[in-house]
Formats: structure tokens, sequence, C-alpha cells
């Protein structure tokens, strides 16, 4: 929502795949840039639109939610093209524990 200007869109839905359910959320934001896909869920790492934007992003809330998910077993998959929005989907994986 941060990124994303007055007026934009963000979708949330979720899709079966396998016995997994995935969670969407898609926005018509400003997007990421490729370089700093790879590095979005480090410690601190806020990306070019942190900096440039005056959002006092700190760079910590895509690190929590990557550790939040890895130690429950799921998965996080972000795709974004600049100018055009970014896509986040999240992957609850059927896990036999949750049964």
């Amino acid at each position: 929502m941060k990124y994303t200007d007055q007026g934009g869109t963000i979708e949330i839905f979720t899709t079966t795949k396998k016995n997994d359910i995935e969670l969407h959320i898609k926005d018509n934001g400003i997007g990421m840039a490729p370089e700093d896909l790879s590095r979005i869920f480090n410690k601190g790492f806020t990306g070019s639109n942190g900096r440039q934007s005056g959002s006092k992003a700190t760079g910590i809330g895509l690190y929590l939610v990557k550790k939040m998910i890895d130690k429950l077993g799921h998965k996080i998959d972000v795709n974004s093209t600049v100018g055009q929005g970014t896509e986040t989907v999240i992957t609850f994986i059927d896990l036999p524990y949750y049964q």
C-alpha cells in the first residue's frame, strides 16, 4: 500500500494448487527494480524505492515475514515489474501436522 498511488488497486485472492493454498496479494503500484528483488528479504534492505520515496522504510518487514514463513514450512514468492506493480504469493503448503 505504501508504494501504490491513491486510487491504485490492491487485489487479494486465493488459488489452490494440488493441496496447497496460495494467497495472492497484487497491486498496480510502482513496482521494484529487478536488481532489488533478490535482496528484499535481507534484514535492513530497503531497495531504491524505500530510499528515494521518503517513506522511512526500515527493511525489517519483509525480513520478518520471510523468517515466519520459513519457520512454519511455507513459501513466499514475489514478482514485480517497475511501473506496473508487484504480486506476492504466499503458499500454505499442505503439511501433515496441520490436519
